[in-house]
């Protein structure tokens, strides 16, 4: 998963713990796009 803060395009990256569970922690207010992948779907 990748974070992306809208104002200033910092990029915070994570995984998931082994229920599934993503973490991102320390995050400033702000806007984000949020991208998940996982093998076998397409990104779009």
């Amino acid at each position: 998963m990748t974070v992306t803060s809208l104002a200033t395009a910092e990029e915070r990256k994570a995984t998931t713990d082994a229920e599934g569970n993503y973490a991102v922690p320390l995050l400033s207010p702000s806007t984000y796009r949020v991208r998940v992948a996982a093998n076998g779907f397409n990104s779009h």
